[in-house]
């Protein structure tokens, strides 16, 4: 549980950064009924945490993407942005085999991998379903198209098999990116939209850095950044990741509705960011 011994408190030496992360954000919900490497009877393998929530339980494995020294430093050109997030799914997939009567969720931290974005929910919902990319039907007659190119997903998703055309991984109830979210940023871009609207031009060096002290001064720290997730429900899960969960101010969440993935739900703050961004246009 949230509340640990002495003798369990040892033990967090052996967590890591994406653990601790998820800790704390389970702290700042009021969510403190969890168990680390939980012993489940029955059960030969054991998931990170263990959490009890309106008498369920929700099992989450942690994964963390970290930057390898020996690997050169991005210069350039395309890769792909999947690869690494599919890793972590395939390992959490082992973890899971034997809990398919359970609700069960990997959350996924970059601590500091230059080509990972869990910020990007269009690589996360693609990691899931196939790569997004255009289709061009065509008439294998003619040749010819037979409608507009449309985007959609492609090969390689993790919850479906393309191959059979048939969900796979059900297990996974969702993806959790769990991010830093660039509060500060997001106000001073605001900000700075509204300054150079004003004046309508945008501004000099010298003005920028003028204009970047006096907000500092007013109280706007460009820093700070808020602990957050956002739930990307697998809309081929057998057991459904509660919807009346992990929904902190600035929470949000992207799963099926009427035959699409949209997104559920966004918090009171990001609404808020949201409203003040559309109002500078």
């Amino acid at each position: 549980m949230g509340d640990h011994s002495d003798e369990e408190m040892k033990g967090d030496n052996r967590k890591n950064v994406s653990e601790i992360k998820f800790e704390e954000y389970l702290s700042s919900q009021s969510l403190t009924d969890w168990d680390y490497e939980p012993e489940i009877p029955g059960k030969t393998r054991r998931p990170d945490y263990r959490l009890r929530y309106s008498a369920r339980e929700l099992y989450f494995e942690v994964k963390e993407f970290r930057q390898d020294p020996k690997q050169p430093l991005p210069s350039g050109g395309a890769y792909d942005p999947y690869t690494a997030i599919r890793e972590k799914i395939d390992a959490a997939r082992e973890k899971f085999k034997n809990f398919k009567e359970h609700c069960c969720s990997v959350v996924l931290f970059n601590v500091d991998a230059l080509l990972v974005h869990l910020d990007d929910s269009w690589i996360m919902i693609a990691s899931m379903l196939g790569d997004f990319g255009m289709s061009f039907p065509v008439d294998q007659k003619t040749g010819t198209a037979v409608r507009e190119p449309e985007w959609t997903f492609l090969k390689r998703g993790k919850m479906i098999d393309h191959k059979h055309q048939r969900p796979q991984n059900t297990t996974i109830s969702a993806l959790i990116a769990l991010t830093q979210f660039p509060v500060g940023r997001r106000h001073f871009e605001i900000e700075l939209y509204r300054k150079e609207q004003r004046l309508g031009r945008e501004l000099s060096l010298e003005e920028f850095v003028q204009f970047a002290e006096s907000v500092t001064e007013e109280g706007l720290d460009s820093t700070e950044m808020a602990l957050r997730v956002v739930v990307y429900e697998n809309p081929y899960a057998r057991i459904q990741l509660p919807r009346d969960i992990f929904l902190g101010p600035y929470d949000e969440r992207f799963g099926p509705d009427k035959g699409r993935i949209s997104r559920l739900f966004a918090g009171l703050e990001i609404e808020k960011l949201e409203r003040l961004a559309e109002s500078r246009k």
